[in-house]
C-alpha cells in the first residue's frame, strides 16, 4: 500500500527542520514547539506521529540503515565485500545524515544492520579461528566484536573527515576481519 502524501511530507519536513536544529543545538535540548515552528508542522500533527523530537530521529536513524544494507544477509563473502562497500559508499555519500546519527547516539540500527555482513565474513574464515567453530556462543560474541569495531570505524572516519574513499575503508575492514591463514599457534 502507497504511503498517504500528506504523512510522508509533513515528517520529511519534521526531520529536515529537525536536521537544522541539530547544527546549533544538542537534541535533548530541542522541544516539540520549537521543532514544530522550525518544521512549519502544528503539535498535532508531531504527536499523531511522536512522542518526542529523538523519535523523529530514531526513524530517520532505522530508515538510514534500511538504505545502507540490504535486510537479506549476504549469499557468499563476494557479495559480502559488495555489501560492505555499498554501505561504506552510502555512509560516505549521506555523510551529513550519518555525523547526526554518530554523534546523537542512534546508531544501534546501524550496528546491528551490519551483523549480517560481518557474520558472512566471519562465517567465511572460521574454519582459521583459534577455537571451537561449532561454539555458538564464541561465534555470536566474536560476531559482535567484529561488528561493534566496523561500526567504531566507520564512525571515526565520518565523524573525523579522514581522507579515504568508501573503497579503501572496505578494504581496511576487509583486512582486520579476515584471520590470517599462516599464524603460528
Amino acid at each position: 500500500m502507497k504511503p498517504n502524501q500528506r504523512i510522508v511530507i509533513s515528517k520529511r519536513m519534521l526531520r529536515e527542520g529537525l536536521m537544522r536544529l541539530l547544527q546549533s543545538k544538542e537534541l535533548d535540548k530541542i522541544r516539540v514547539n520549537e521543532l514544530c515552528e522550525e518544521s512549519g508542522i502544528n503539535r498535532t500533527t508531531f504527536y499523531r506521529y511522536y512522542d518526542a523530537p529523538r523519535d523523529v530521529l530514531v526513524e530517520l536513524g532505522q530508515e538510514f540503515a534500511e538504505k545502507m544494507i540490504p535486510a537479506r544477509p549476504p549469499a557468499s563473502r563476494d557479495e559480502a565485500m559488495d555489501m560492505l562497500e555499498n554501505a561504506c559508499t552510502y555512509i560516505h555519500e549521506n555523510a551529513d545524515t550519518a555525523k547526526v546519527l554518530f554523534s546523537c547516539n542512534t546508531t544501534e540500527d546501524l550496528q546491528q544492520s551490519m551483523s549480517p555482513v560481518i557474520s558472512r565474513f566471519w562465517e567465511s574464515q572460521k574454519d582459521s579461528y583459534p577455537f571451537d567453530p561449532g561454539d555458538k556462543t564464541t561465534a555470536q560474541l566474536g560476531a559482535m566484536f567484529m561488528g561493534g569495531g566496523c561500526y567504531m570505524l566507520l564512525r571515526e572516519w565520518i565523524m573525523h573527515d579522514i581522507p579515504k574513499t568508501p573503497q579503501e575503508i572496505t578494504g581496511i575492514i576487509s583486512r582486520i576481519i579476515q584471520w590470517p591463514e599462516n599464524r603460528e599457534e
